[in-house]
């Protein structure tokens, strides 16, 4: 998910596991202490990260889900909103050597120039290629991964929606105090970190917030701490509601004062903004996480 076209061309040259290791068995479970998402309702598509449009902007990505009907694995191939599915029919390259992967065709005609070449080189994690014309002759268009365990770095609004109501807790001051680097919450794929926040205790022992958005905007916020949650509240209409996930990271949301006006449009997510019904009317928000950065530098590694 981390890793670059050229690494993910070395991986597609791994044996497959069978196909039958692509079916989905709908669990899903978030575990704290790794960090991680296990969501088997789908395969989550990731683009490379040198991709030349990227994924979190542009908001293009994609997932895949896989069953068994009459003996036969078929599939749908989806935008990441579900506004397009595809469906898909699968069998193994060759059916005497399962290892070589799995062809994958789209069934409807207006996709039916494309297919993707699959191989499941771990029990969680998939390689793709997509072409454009018929197997084997086609063009291919990119490579990509899918996995249906993923750590926080890409955790979707349905994720961060679990973290911070089922997961979420008032922040401990003691724990708060520090840096902090930010990412937002895509529908599709990883953002790099974008912001830091530094939290201290001002000459009143009272905590604020300094805050960096991509070295552009620099300000600060005043901290209010509530039986459910902590407030920062800055020069802008919008403040951030946050919850502390464990003593290294915290999910958190930037929303301006909700209004009936969108509640025409309902819960949903707009890539990187996510409208949220409350009793007041809706209200469009930038979900974040933030991991705390060890002194000397980010504690984050690369995981590939």
């Amino acid at each position: 998910m981390y890793c670059r076209s050229e690494f993910l061309e070395r991986l597609f040259e791994r044996e497959s596991l069978p196909i039958e290791a692509l079916l989905n068995s709908g669990a899903r479970r978030i575990h704290v202490d790794s960090h991680t998402v296990y969501n088997d309702q789908h395969w989550k598509g990731f683009y490379p990260p040198d991709t030349p449009l990227p994924p979190w902007i542009f908001q293009n990505s994609f997932n895949k889900s896989f069953r068994k009907e009459n003996g036969t694995v078929k599939g749908v191939t989806s935008t990441f909103d579900d506004s397009i599915k595809a469906v898909n029919a699968l069998k193994p390259i060759d059916p005497n050597d399962t290892s070589k992967g799995i062809l994958l065709e789209y069934v409807e005609p207006q996709f039916s120039i494309f297919y993707d070449v699959l191989k499941v080189i771990g029990k969680d994690v998939v390689i793709g290629k997509a072409f454009t014309g018929k197997y084997p002759m086609g063009r291919q268009l990119l490579i990509f991964s899918m996995a249906r365990r993923y750590s926080f770095d890409f955790m979707s609004p349905e994720d961060h929606k679990e973290l911070f109501e089922k997961f979420g807790k008032v922040p401990d001051v003691g724990k708060v105090l520090g840096e902090w680097e930010g990412r937002m919450v895509s529908n599709t794929s990883l953002t790099p970190p974008l912001f830091r926040f530094r939290y201290r205790l001002d000459s009143s022992g009272k905590v604020t917030c300094d805050w960096n958005f991509m070295n552009v905007l620099r300000g600060g916020s005043q901290i209010e701490l509530t039986r459910e949650l902590m407030l920062m509240f800055d020069f802008t209409n919008f403040h951030d509601e946050i919850r502390m996930i464990a003593d290294d990271i915290m999910v958190g949301k930037y929303c301006p004062v909700p209004t009936e006006i969108l509640n025409l449009i309902g819960d949903r997510s707009l890539g990187l903004v996510h409208l949220e019904k409350t009793t007041e009317g809706t209200r469009p928000c930038i979900y974040y996480h933030i991991q705390k950065v060890q002194e000397g530098g980010s504690d984050r590694s690369v995981r590939t």
